[in-house]
């Protein structure tokens, strides 16, 4: 029975992988696209009003989530391996409801408390940001259906509608505003096309997790288990916080201390750094279900195993990567993005640097998440945020977005290191590079 669950895991592991790898490409390519077609449509100040209301977004997106993506991944790849369907069933009606009613509040609270600043914001500013507040419970509910299907090994499906419908729908209507709309294109309408786009992402996402949940999780009586639920989701929400703040501190605080043109250079720059762990990315989304059944059948030689391989196979392919970017940032920006959008180089380095240690770190995050160590991510996450708002606060003042560069990469090097520390010290195992076989 364990060797046929083993067999299986290797070969799952193996096409959740692969498949992920070739979908965070596409993904990839699709969003550089996207990038692209902003940058060059709004201009460097548009595109930096657009920036800033999606980096409060996505900040907003983590109270109304509430921390349960990662539970229900967690929990769903738990009770799928031991049949228990009415827990299966009743977390998603309880996480589904909860996160609907947070975000239509959240919607309410945040529209009505903006009404202070209106004076002070430009009128077409607070309308973008209002029109981007739908996209709240769109998120969140997407991140659900998303995280359960992951949760039921359906890992390419559960990243399907994120990484390929939603950016391609988005190149596809971008194309068709431009040509109706031509010179008049404005960080509201790239907004509209944002909430049309997320709509239909989402309805594919229901549409597969009722295709694939099982039938028994469909009829079963309802159970629920919601103390547990509370207690793991508090670490999981504030772990999101702290992530959140980590990837979006420096855009928020460039936009207060700066002008709209640095945000919209510095967006770019960090969606080409991004580029050198989209690999990471790709593996953590197999991985995740397959470290929660290694670690429930208490097999961690295998787990040490699959961690060391994938987490060498990350850095194999994040180096070629970072150092073309290190290199040659300044000719990719000017060629890519246009002349606005040269002045990033540097800011690309070192943002290319700070991702390529955290490949070399192997997915910590992930480890603790799904081996009832969550709490442990989320102190490091915790501390990794107090250092990057420190230093934003810092830094962004004096050196502008080199300044924001500098303090992400160090806060990201810092929580990745106090991570690699309590994986090795909770469960022995190695997850940097240089782990063991």
């Amino acid at each position: 029975m364990i060797q046929n669950q083993i067999i299986y895991l290797k070969k799952y592991l193996i096409k959740g992988t692969i498949g992920s790898f070739l979908l965070k490409i596409a993904s990839t390519v699709l969003s550089l696209g996207i990038s692209i077609l902003l940058a060059r449509l709004l201009g460097a100040e548009g595109y930096g009003v657009y920036a800033y209301v999606m980096a409060l977004i996505g900040i907003l997106s983590i109270p109304a989530s509430l921390g349960l993506p990662n539970l229900i991944v967690r929990e769903i790849a738990k009770y799928n391996a031991h049949s228990k369907w009415g827990l299966m069933r009743g977390l998603l009606l309880l996480t589904n409801r909860a996160i609907l009613l947070i975000s239509i509040l959240l919607m309410l609270i945040v529209g009505s408390f903006s009404l202070i600043f209106m004076e002070k914001i430009d009128y077409n500013n607070i309308i973008t940001f209002w029109l981007a507040l739908f996209l709240l419970p769109l998120i969140s509910l997407n991140a659900v259906c998303q995280a359960t299907l992951r949760g039921l090994h359906h890992v390419i499906l559960g990243q399907f509608s994120e990484s390929i419908i939603k950016p391609s729908l988005y190149i596809m209507l971008l194309g068709i505003s431009y040509i109706l709309f031509y010179n008049k294109m404005s960080p509201f309408i790239a907004m509209v096309i944002q909430i049309a786009v997320y709509s239909v992402a989402f309805g594919f996402s229901v549409l597969w997790v009722f295709r694939y949940l099982p039938n028994q999780a469909k009829i079963t009586k309802v159970s629920y288990d919601t103390p547990v639920w509370v207690r793991s989701a508090i670490p999981f929400l504030f772990l999101g916080g702290m992530q959140v703040i980590n990837t979006s501190t420096d855009i928020v605080m460039l936009g207060l201390f700066r002008s709209a043109e640095e945000v919209g250079v510095y967006r770019v720059v960090t969606s080409g750094a991004q580029l050198v762990t989209f690999v990471l990315l790709a593996v953590n989304m197999a991985l995740a279900p397959t470290i929660a059944k290694l670690y429930s059948i208490g097999d961690m030689q295998r787990l040490q195993r699959t961690i060391t391989v994938s987490t060498r196979v990350i850095l194999l392919i994040s180096l070629p990567i970072a150092l073309v970017l290190i290199f040659f940032g300044q000719q990719l920006l000017y060629w890519l993005f246009g002349g606005e959008f040269e002045l990033g180089a540097s800011a690309l380095a070192i943002l290319c640097v700070g991702q390529l240690v955290n490949a070399s770190m192997g997915s910590v995050g992930v480890i603790l998440n799904m081996t009832g160590y969550e709490r442990d991510s989320a102190r490091g996450v915790a501390i990794g945020a107090g250092v990057n708002i420190v230093l934003n606060s810092t830094f962004i003042p004096v050196w502008g977005i080199e300044g924001a560069a500098c303090a992400t990469a160090i806060s990201m090097i810092v929580w990745n290191i106090l991570l690699v520390i309590w994986v090795y010290k909770r469960l022995g195992i190695h997850s940097t590079v240089l782990g063991r076989l």
